[in-house]
């Protein structure tokens, strides 16, 4: 599970990574060299191969659960348009 001292605990690398939730699939914290954190979730539309990656928020900012609240609600808000837009093609 993300948490607060896996966060703290991250090295830095030359590349950006991300240390990636076991709780929430798609959600996790990015990494940068320069030692900023930020939190993400990463969700593909149905039918689409484009991978959408919304920076949520900086950590210190957000916490990992205020994060990990609004990784939920976008990932149910895609959840919501994949079907959305399946229901419109299947209609």
């Amino acid at each position: 599970m993300l948490a607060k001292s896996s966060i703290d605990k991250a090295e830095l690398r030359a590349e950006p990574y991300i240390i990636w939730d076991d709780e929430l699939g798609g959600f996790g914290c990015k990494v940068f060299p320069s030692g900023k954190r930020s939190f993400v979730v990463r969700y593909r539309l149905r039918g689409s191969r484009k991978r959408y990656q919304p920076t949520i928020g900086t950590y210190g900012a957000l916490t990992v659960p205020q994060a990990r609240a609004q990784a939920r609600s976008i990932s149910a808000a895609a959840l919501a348009a994949r079907r959305a837009l399946a229901s419109a093609i299947g209609s």
